[in-house]
């Protein structure tokens, strides 16, 4: 393997159809798996695809690449989470752990995986974390909706204001948050 084609190392933790492993890549679907791999391949990216909506896996997740960004064996390596959709509180905590890059999936299909990550890391479009977090509305909260769901809301309208549709995709999710009112003027729950 010539030494500036990197290896990738991808853990399939969604319950979609598993793509195939290329020479550059290797595939691994749980998180013991995904860390032994890591440990004895020594991978140059580590990439997570997971279900954001899985609220349970949440806890999850994160810990597992707090397990890899601390692991004396991983802890150089960069690693990226592809999430499903934003969610504020998730991104959060994968950049506590020191997670590099963070974006959204939607749209690649498994067949050719790895070659589009292989193309975004190569051209420098994966997502640094912090960046995607100061994009979202720091005021984005969530309300459990039983064990499997939440809501999003909005904390700058007291939590009272569901968000949806064009409001949370095209203001609360962009830099956009900074023009709407309720960022500008905050009515916050004491």
């Amino acid at each position: 393997m010539s030494s500036n084609l990197k290896k990738i190392l991808i853990c399939w933790l969604l319950p979609d159809q598993m793509p195939q492993s290329r020479g550059f890549c290797e595939i691994s679907v749980s998180p013991l798996s995904c860390l032994s791999q890591a440990t004895s391949n020594h991978p140059d990216l580590i990439v997570i695809f997971f279900n954001s909506r899985d609220i349970q896996g949440h806890k999850e997740v994160i810990e597992f690449c707090k397990i890899l960004k601390e692991h004396p064996l991983t802890t150089q390596v960069k690693v990226a989470v592809f999430l499903e959709r934003l969610h504020q509180k998730l991104i959060l905590g994968l950049t506590q752990t020191g997670v590099d890059f963070v974006d959204i999936h939607s749209g690649i299909e498994s067949d050719s995986i790895g070659k589009n990550i292989r193309q975004l890391w190569t051209s420098h479009s994966l997502m640094p974390a912090q960046s995607v977090l100061e994009k979202l509305c720091p005021f984005l909260n969530y309300l459990p909706g039983g064990d499997k769901y939440e809501f999003p809301v909005c904390g700058a309208y007291r939590n009272r204001m569901f968000l949806g549709g064009h409001r949370l995709h095209e203001i609360c999710h962009t830099i956009n948050h900074h023009h709407c009112e309720y960022y500008k003027n905050p009515k916050v729950v004491s």
